[in-house]
C-alpha cells in the first residue's frame, strides 16, 4: 500500500514538474523563432501621447542601432544573449536603422533579402518586448562627401554638380577628419537642395523606399513608427542663408 501511494505520488510530481516546464519554454523566446509575443499596438491619444491598449501612458526607454556600411545591420541585434539583457534592462524600444541604399541597391531593384533581414530583427524585438523606430538614416547624404551612401549613389550621380572650384571638399582644402564638418561642404550642401527640389525625380524615388518599407511593416504591431530621413540637412544655404535656419524654414 505504501509503495503504492509513494509511486502516485511520484508520478504526480514528475507530472507537474513537466506542466511547469512546458509552460516556461512555451512562455520564453526561442533562439532564431520568428513566432511574436503580440505586442499590443501603441497609438496617440488626443494630447499627443503614446498609449497602450488600455489607454495608460507609455514610457519608452532604449538606444540607437546604426551600421554606417554594409550590410547596413549591426550583427550585434541578432544576439539572443544582449537581447536578455536589454529585457532584463527594462530597454522597451530600439531605433533601428533602415537603409534606402539597403533597399535599392540599384535603381529599379528592391533587395529583398536585405528587407528580410531587417524583418527578421524588427520580429526578434518583438519577441523581448521590445518596439522599433525604423530610421531611414544618412549623414551629409553619400560617400561622394566623405560619409557613407544614405542617400542611394545611383541618385546622388543623377544630380548635377557645381563647378570645379565649388566641389567637394570646398571650402576645406582637403576633406575634413570630422564627420558632420562633411554637412559644411558646398558639393553636400547643394545635393541635399536638389534631393527638395525633385530633381532627377529624387522625391518619387524617396516616395518608392518608404511605400516598400511601409507595405512590409504595416501590420507589424512593434513598430511605432518612421523616421523619414535622419538629420535633414538644410539644403544649399551658400545660395540663400536662411536655409540654416532650419526651424524657420520648418514655420514656413
Amino acid at each position: 500500500m505504501r509503495d503504492t501511494v509513494w509511486l502516485i505520488a511520484s508520478f504526480l510530481i514528475l507530472l507537474l514538474l513537466l506542466l511547469l516546464l512546458t509552460q516556461s519554454s512555451s512562455s520564453s523566446p526561442q533562439p532564431g523563432s520568428t513566432q511574436l509575443t503580440g505586442l499590443n499596438k501603441i497609438t496617440l491619444n488626443t494630447d499627443g501621447q503614446f498609449i497602450d491598449t488600455r489607454g495608460f501612458i507609455k514610457l519608452f526607454r532604449g538606444f540607437n542601432s546604426v551600421r554606417k556600411s554594409f550590410p547596413w545591420y549591426s550583427q550585434q541585434v541578432l544576439n539572443i544573449t544582449q537581447m536578455k539583457m536589454f529585457q532584463n534592462w527594462g530597454i522597451n524600444t530600439i531605433r533601428l536603422q533602415v537603409m534606402w541604399s539597403g533597399v535599392y541597391p540599384h535603381q529599379s531593384t528592391i533587395n529583398t533579402t536585405y528587407l528580410d533581414q531587417i524583418e527578421k530583427i524588427v520580429n526578434l524585438f518583438a519577441q523581448y518586448n521590445i518596439y522599433v523606430i525604423l530610421d531611414m538614416h544618412q549623414d551629409a547624404l553619400s560617400s561622394r562627401y566623405g560619409t557613407y551612401d544614405g542617400i542611394p549613389l545611383w541618385l546622388i550621380d543623377q544630380f548635377k554638380r557645381p563647378s570645379h572650384a565649388l566641389q567637394y571638399p570646398w571650402p576645406y582644402k582637403q576633406a575634413p577628419n570630422c564627420e558632420m564638418c562633411n554637412y559644411l561642404t558646398y558639393e553636400c550642401s547643394n545635393a541635399a537642395q536638389q534631393l527638395y527640389d525633385n530633381v532627377s525625380n529624387s522625391w518619387s524615388h524617396w516616395g518608392d523606399f518608404w511605400e516598400v518599407i511601409a507595405e512590409r511593416f504595416r501590420h507589424t504591431t512593434n513598430v511605432l513608427g518612421y523616421e523619414l530621413i535622419n538629420e535633414p540637412p538644410p539644403g544649399n544655404y551658400y545660395t540663400n542663408p536662411l536655409r540654416g535656419l532650419s526651424g524657420k524654414s520648418i514655420m514656413r
